[in-house]
């Protein structure tokens, strides 16, 4: 579903928006309950209300302090109303944000409540490099980048973060500046890479950005005219 859709849609009878319906969707074909991930020979014994208090999709607040580097916060090189970071700067966002894209797991009042419901963009977007984690990775991306330049038109100030900056961010970063500002591509996700402290976008995600040469053409094949 195009995040432009995803913004404007609410349903009836308790006005839900597109978080909470993918929310609800995903503890309808859980049979755990909401449990996050985990080794399933450990069994969780934790009473239901609190696993739904700390995991994703039911928690408020998910706690990511144990993740590592989740304070970057830099401009983009090529927008100044457009701001990359981490999961952590959340809990204090820069008075001058009034747009959110979230490209991982966020809890259900992390985003600050003064960011108005149809200024957050989250997006299912896995960091890993199988392709079956992100079947749609082309759309993702390219959908997401847009709804960013959506919200610039818009005359919003963007935060779009992952968890630490590492992989996602610079990936959407760098598509953002070569499919909006005409940056190529390569330079795009050198300079992004630069800018952030800790980026590595994995593997999938480059060859996705990066076009790939035409192979040689076979011995005796012949060539096609354009």
């Amino acid at each position: 579903v195009p995040a432009a859709w995803r913004r404007i849609v609410h349903g009836w009878p308790d006005g839900l928006r597109a978080d909470e319906l993918v929310r609800r969707g995903v503890l309808a074909a859980r049979a755990d309950g909401g449990r996050s991930r985990r080794n399933p020979a450990v069994l969780d014994r934790r009473a239901r209300k609190d696993r739904l208090a700390t995991t994703w999709p039911t928690a408020d607040h998910l706690a990511y302090a144990s993740s590592g580097h989740i304070s970057t916060l830099v401009r983009h090189p090529h927008d100044d109303g457009v701001w990359l970071g981490a999961v952590g700067i959340l809990d204090d966002l820069p008075a001058e944000i009034d747009a959110v894209v979230s490209l991982c797991r966020v809890g259900r009042s992390q985003v600050p409540e003064r960011i108005r419901v149809e200024n957050r963009v989250a997006v299912w977007l896995v960091d890993e490099v199988d392709p079956r984690a992100n079947p749609n990775l082309t759309f993702v991306l390219e959908d997401t980048v847009d709804a960013i330049a959506a919200l610039r038109a818009e005359g919003r100030t963007v935060f779009v973060h992952c968890v630490q900056a590492i992989s996602r961010t610079p990936t959407v970063g760098a598509l953002y500046a070569a499919r909006h500002r005409g940056v190529p591509i390569e330079q795009a996700l050198r300079e992004l890479t630069d800018a952030l402290p800790h980026a590595s976008p994995n593997a999938a995600f480059v060859r996705e950005l990066v076009p790939r040469p035409l192979p040689a053409p076979r011995p005796g094949a012949l060539a096609v005219q354009p």
